[in-house]
């Protein structure tokens, strides 16, 4: 991690551990949790606003971009390699089941490659 100044930070991503992929050979996925809430707008790289719902999406880069912004923050990410999906349910150990309430989902940014020595780089812009 980086820091480049008071509002700003630049996260690189390794790889440390991998095991061959098992869903898509070949591919590793590096998953980034946003702190998304259903109700929010976010504008995208490419030119979009997307008002977020709790109703399942998926938007490939070509659709957003590599960057986002919300009312708070923006995150520039890796090209050619993303994906942005909300609402996602993360594993909520404290529940029964393992899933948390819809007001705990969260949105994920995924990048992916198919070298497990390459780096990712995020900058973090804090508004």
């Amino acid at each position: 991690m980086e820091i480049i100044d008071d509002r700003t930070v630049k996260i690189k991503v390794d790889f440390t551990e991998t095991t061959p992929p098992i869903l898509w050979p070949n591919r590793y996925e590096c998953n980034l949790q946003l702190q998304l809430k259903a109700g929010e707008q976010i504008s995208t790289e490419a030119g979009q606003t997307i008002a977020l719902t709790n109703q399942k999406m998926h938007y490939l880069e070509e659709q957003i971009g590599s960057g986002i912004q919300t009312a708070r923050w923006s995150i520039q990410v890796p090209r050619d390699r993303t994906s942005l999906r909300f609402p996602f349910m993360p594993f909520f150990n404290y529940d029964i089941d393992g899933i948390g309430s819809p007001g705990s989902a969260v949105g994920i940014r995924s990048a992916y490659t198919t070298d497990p020595n390459e780096s990712f780089e995020y900058t973090l812009k804090v508004k």
